[in-house]
């Protein structure tokens, strides 16, 4: 049986432990009709477009079926887009899941599943045949939603899904076409899953780097791709800069070599006066010398 995917379902909030971020390239596809399910295998590329709970992920394949693998609040959606995701390092299969609805949002990602659809209805009607042709290139971005999403295990994968709220838009004639183009999944198949969690964050924009981390390139108001000739003036003499520490070294010095005159003076005069020095000086002899006849 399917899971139901429903807001009374949830067992809890999961943010820091499902982070999913992606940037997934523009690519060419060739569609296989399965029966119950249309099938394209996707071509590896140079760098993980996709990264889970930090790990790297490649996309292997696209499903899309008819009606939707999950019900929604206890009802099935007209159809349901599948993106598996293989690990780069070993682990479980990440697997995308949006479903797809006649009153959904009409979005970029509708008009490439009305195409591919189409393509499929005129090129490979019969199980088994396979088509590349009127299906133009595209990008997984311009599919998967930047919005919450609901997370759980089953078996050994880790599914992502969106609500019905956030399902692609399909139109009628393209309902039509997968309902006489598909058969009804064998729901016998699925597996056991466990515990239903929300992602209320939503998923991110992985960088070209793979790290999750969104790098802005920022010019200037007004960025103009004219060269401009910008003559700059010659540089004068190079003056020496003033060395003020040294100068006050020096200031210094001078200040304590005065200090120091003037102690070694008093010290001087204070000695003579203790000791009654009276020695009579060159002046004072000449003063008291009698006067010459």
């Amino acid at each position: 049986m399917s899971l139901n995917i429903a807001p009374s379902s949830i067992a809890g909030v999961c943010n820091s432990k499902c982070e999913y971020s992606f940037n997934y390239p523009t690519m060419n596809i060739t569609v296989t009709n399965g029966g119950s399910y249309l099938l394209s295998s996707l071509a590896v590329t140079s760098s993980p477009p996709m990264t889970f709970n930090s790990s790297k992920y490649m996309t292997s394949s696209i499903m899309i079926m008819c009606p939707s693998v999950h019900t929604f609040n206890n009802s099935s959606a007209s159809g349901e887009i599948i993106i598996i995701h293989t690990p780069v390092a070993g682990g479980p299969d990440v697997i995308v899941c949006i479903p797809l609805s006649i009153s959904g949002t009409t979005t970029t990602g509708s008009s490439i599943i009305n195409q591919i659809v189409a393509a499929v209805s005129t090129g490979a009607p019969t199980t088994g045949e396979n088509t590349s042709h009127g299906i133009d290139e595209f990008t997984l971005n311009d599919i998967v939603p930047m919005s919450p999403f609901y997370t759980y295990t089953g078996g050994n994968y880790e599914f992502i899904v969106f609500g019905i709220q956030y399902a692609i838009g399909i139109s009628q004639t393209t309902l039509s076409s997968m309902q006489s183009l598909l058969q009804t999944y064998p729901y016998s198949q699925l597996f056991n899953v466990t515990t239903l969690y929300s992602n209320p964050d939503g998923p991110s924009s992985l960088n070209s780097g793979g790290d999750g981390q969104i790098y802005i390139d920022c010019q200037p108001t007004g960025h103009s791709e004219e060269d401009v000739d910008v003559t700059k003036p010659k540089p004068g003499p190079e003056i020496a800069p003033v060395n003020l520490a040294g100068l006050w070294d020096l200031f210094i010095f001078f200040i304590y070599t005065l200090i120091c005159i003037g102690l070694i003076v008093l010290i001087n005069k204070g000695l003579k006066y203790m000791t009654g020095d009276t020695t009579p000086t060159r002046k004072n002899i000449i003063a008291s010398a009698p006067p010459t006849k």
